[in-house]
């Protein structure tokens, strides 16, 4: 249930600032907890669903061994 939340928003376009922005605060201090990664990030559009259509590009990861919310682990990809 938790990897399909995240697919949902694969097809989520990303602004470019919003797109740094969550990558500069998780190279800087990640892994993080996803409403952390929230709290710092803020754009025009819901950074949850920016956070996982990146997820779904493979610049981000999230570790889904439970469900999918706010204490979900986040962290740069490879």
């Amino acid at each position: 249930m938790a990897a399909r939340s995240v697919w949902a928003q694969r097809h989520m376009r990303i602004d470019l600032g919003m797109r740094v922005a969550i990558q500069r605060e998780l190279a800087a201090d990640g892994p993080l907890p996803l409403d952390e990664v929230c709290t710092r990030v803020i754009g025009p559009r819901d950074p949850i669903g920016a956070i996982a259509s990146l997820a779904c590009e493979g610049f981000v990861q999230f570790d889904l061994y439970s469900s999918f919310g706010p204490h979900t682990v986040v962290r740069s990809g490879p």
